[in-house]
């Protein structure tokens, strides 16, 4: 499974958008989306759901193993 920095990549680069263009749309910095991109910066809750928005993405919660579903 790709990691976060990946996913949002290759997505906004499906939808054709520049760094520049997904700053604008979101209100994130170019220079924040630069550093997630390269997996140097660990996006906040905030900052992913207006990602998730702009990129058409949906945020969803997914256990880590077996035993934390069977709970």
């Amino acid at each position: 499974m790709p990691v976060i920095h990946q996913q949002l990549r290759a997505q906004r680069l499906r939808l054709e958008l520049t760094q520049q263009d997904l700053a604008e749309l979101s209100g994130l910095s170019v220079r924040l989306l630069r550093e997630l991109e390269a997996g140097r910066a660990n996006p906040g809750l905030r900052q992913l759901e207006k990602l998730a928005a702009v990129l058409n993405l949906t945020l969803t919660l997914v256990p880590k193993n077996d035993e934390a579903a069977s709970r």
